[in-house]
């Protein structure tokens, strides 16, 4: 038996475009939480989220 979960650790928008923190190319790494998470839901595979 095998057990899985997805676990996003504190996700923020600082290095987004705009923030305080920007990063070149940020959105992809939102874009790829946000796929993640929408086949996580999919298949019925457990998120955990913590935020900070």
């Amino acid at each position: 038996m095998t057990n899985t979960a997805s676990l996003l650790v504190d996700l923020q928008n600082d290095p987004c475009k705009g923030g305080d923190l920007e990063v070149l190319d940020s959105e992809s790494v939102i874009s790829t939480a946000n796929n993640v998470i929408a086949y996580c839901q999919q298949q019925n595979i457990v998120i955990i989220a913590s935020q900070d």
